[in-house]
Formats: C-alpha cells, structure tokens, sequence
C-alpha cells in the first residue's frame, strides 16, 4: 500500500490453504459514516474542510504514482480513533487501476459506487483521474448535506440526475468559499475539474484558520475547543 500519512498501511500479508490474509493498522473510529451518526447530524466547516484537507493528501499520494481509487466514498474512509480531532485513513483499493495521461492505459470499465460515480462513467466514455475528484467532491457534499449530492428511484434514473448535474444546493449555514470548493470538484465536464494538486493549493485549505485543522500538528492531537467541543 502506498506508504503515506491518510492511506492505510498494510502491516503483513500471509497465505494459508489458498486464501491470504491481510493485516492492517488499527482504525477504531469506524467510517466517516459512523462519524455522521455519532455527531447526529452534519459536520461542522472546520471539521469538513480538515477530512478534505486530508483527504486530498491521500488521493494525491495515490494520482503521483498513477494509481486512480475509482471509489472513494464515506464507507471508504476511516477514523484512526473516534474521539479527538477526526484523522482519517483512505482504504479499499479493490477497483483501483494505473492510469496514464498517454492514453496507453484509458480506463473504460464501468466501476465504482452509483452515488459516487462520475458523469463520464455513467456515459461510457474514457475517465481518468479526474473521476476521484468527482467522488471527493461527492463524499464532502455528504459530510455537510448528509446525503450523496444525486438519488434517485432507480439505477437508470440515477445515472441521469448525475449527467444532469442537478443537485440541491450546500446549506448557506457553509461559507460561500467552501461551497464554490465542492461546485469545483462536481462540474460535470471532467475537463473543468480542478486537479488534486490545484484544490489541495486552494486558500479554501491553506488559510490560517483552517491549517489549525489539516496540518499534521493536528493530526498528533492538536485541536481547538469550540464551545465546549473538540473537532
């Protein structure tokens, strides 16, 4: 697994009778699904804006070395613990794939979770990694909506609402910054999708206020009491 800081790391792999069995690090918080549960209701925007933060990190260690998640989704991100600042580790890399800007390896399977997939899946058509930021910004419209940004009654319905593009708005209750952040990631022309590297440079996450979340001095346990709560 690649090693980085928001990845899960794969600790051994062992073989016996023709199954393997894989052990990985500790996440005791659950998923972020399990966060939302816990919370009774959506995340506050400074403990949206630090999973994002993370989040990013994550994806862009993957998209280095030329590896697309091709589903990342709430169920597909852990919490290292369930109390205390949220740090988050990205796993299930059963769909991922190498892929080249070359076009020597375009993806064309249709893969992934309904709810998350990009227009361009759905249409059958070529994607590349801008099919993860898609699914990003799905999974941090969820956090704030607590919903997928797209449902329907059926699978078919589904893929239109998505190619569509049509959603209910971000509460007004969010900054107007973070909100535009989220439209950024799930415009349905994949062309106008801002890359990994673009959104992670984003003052969205690298202002004062919010780099308090998303450094790594928070993930070691540095965080801000906020009426009488830690996030």
């Amino acid at each position: 697994m690649l090693p980085r800081r928001h990845i899960l790391k794969i600790e051994d792999v062992y073989e016996y009778h023709n199954h393997a069995w894989i052990v990985s690090e500790l996440c005791g918080g659950g998923d972020l699904l399990h966060l939302l549960m816990r919370e009774g209701g959506a995340l506050s925007e400074l403990a949206s804006r630090r999973i994002l933060g993370q989040l990013l990190s994550a994806v862009d260690a993957c998209h280095a070395v030329g590896v697309v998640h091709r589903d990342l989704k709430p169920e597909n991100v852990m919490l290292v613990d369930a109390e205390g600042p949220p740090v988050i580790k990205v796993i299930d890399f059963g769909l991922s794939c190498i892929y080249r800007a070359d076009g020597q390896h375009e993806l064309h399977r249709l893969a992934g979770t309904p709810y998350y997939m990009a227009p361009e899946i759905w249409a059958d058509r070529p994607y590349s990694r801008a099919a993860d930021v898609w699914a990003l910004g799905c999974t941090v419209y969820e956090l704030c909506c607590l919903r997928p940004p797209f449902h329907a009654r059926s699978v078919a319905a589904l893929g239109k609402a998505v190619r569509s593009g049509r959603r209910d708005a971000i509460p007004r209750t969010y900054s107007k910054e973070l909100r535009d952040f989220v439209d950024g990631m799930l415009q349905v022309n994949a062309s106008k999708r801002p890359s990994v590297d673009a959104l992670a440079a984003s003052e969205v996450l690298c202002s004062k206020r919010c780099l308090l979340y998303t450094s790594d001095a928070a993930d070691e346990g540095l965080g801000v009491d906020l009426g009488g709560r830690r996030i």
